[in-house]
């Protein structure tokens, strides 16, 4: 009976903490997605609130090269968008200025902010990349030998896959007669995964390691980046896959685009899982060091 009673405890503790570890989950993934539509309509409302049509469509078109994942040098963005080359290209910024015909500050605002994000892209995959100097005076990262800094990302979410629930499936024959037993019985185990949160803090990465800092638990963890296997890119998240250990997911927390008052023309673009994978491809090419002139 005894035996029983631990059984139905140890049950009871794996369900209580297999719906926490899903509740948080989900809480999270659907706080973060109720911010991303408030951002997204926040950025509608300042396209539809310029009076140019054709300033309207280059922003339109702008935010749909940015959205598809795309990168492109800068003065490229205006000619895909539809800008003539002559003009692009001439660098004279009033002719551009005049040709583009934003009349709302706040659209030409948004409208370069989608440029700059995207020949950011193009710049991480194909310009040598930036060293961050004074890793420790800035971060308190302590590198090692022959170990630079090349990003950080704040406000990051870290998941990590853990066994919630272990199944076991009995086969078998078994058969008693008076004191005898005999039969044989085998047995097949099913592990149940699912990511739970670990912590939120900053994600640093360098040509060596991802190192994650929490900042609400304490939480810490390395991964070396010789060890990742395989990535699956998602909208606002990258999971790590590595051998013989934890799939690990970091998810960038959304700015809040759609809380900033109208006269505030500072935007920002959550972009972290294209230019977090553009910088592992880099250092897993041993390109890092190279410009694209240089291939």
């Amino acid at each position: 009976m005894e035996i029983y009673i631990a059984v139905a405890a140890i049950i009871l503790v794996v369900i209580l903490f297999t719906a926490t570890s899903k509740s948080q989950v989900e809480k999270i993934d659907k706080t973060e997605m109720d911010e991303r539509n408030k951002n997204e309509f926040k950025f509608f409302q300042v396209i539809n609130a310029e009076p140019s049509e054709q300033a309207r469509d280059f922003l339109k078109k702008a935010k749909e090269l940015f959205d598809s994942g795309e990168c492109l040098e800068f003065l490229d963005v205006y000619v895909k968008i539809g800008v003539p080359e002559h003009i692009a290209y001439s660098k004279d910024a009033d002719l551009i200025k005049e040709h583009l015909g934003f009349e709302s500050e706040q659209a030409e605002h948004l409208f370069g902010t989608y440029c700059l994000a995207i020949s950011a892209r193009y710049d991480l995959q194909n310009s040598k990349l930036r060293v961050i100097d004074d890793a420790f005076d800035k971060h308190k990262l302590i590198l090692k030998k022959g170990e630079v800094l090349y990003s950080v990302f704040y406000n990051m979410y870290c998941f990590q896959e853990k066994t919630i629930m272990r199944n076991i499936t009995y086969t078998g024959l078994r058969y008693r007669s008076g004191l005898l037993r005999a039969g044989n019985l085998s047995y097949a185990t099913n592990d149940i995964k699912s990511f739970v949160v670990e912590d939120y803090g900053t994600v640093f990465l360098t040509n060596k390691r991802i190192v994650f800092v929490g900042k609400q638990k304490n939480f810490s963890l390395t991964i070396a980046i010789s060890s990742i296997r395989d990535y699956y890119l998602y909208k606002d998240s990258v999971l790590l896959h590595m051998d013989n250990k934890k799939n690990v997911t970091f998810k960038e927390a959304q700015y809040n685009n759609h809380t900033q008052p109208d006269d505030d023309y500072c935007f920002i673009l959550n972009d972290f899982p294209i230019q977090f994978i553009s910088i592992i491809g880099r250092i897993a090419n041993q390109t890092e060091n190279l410009s694209i002139s240089e291939l």
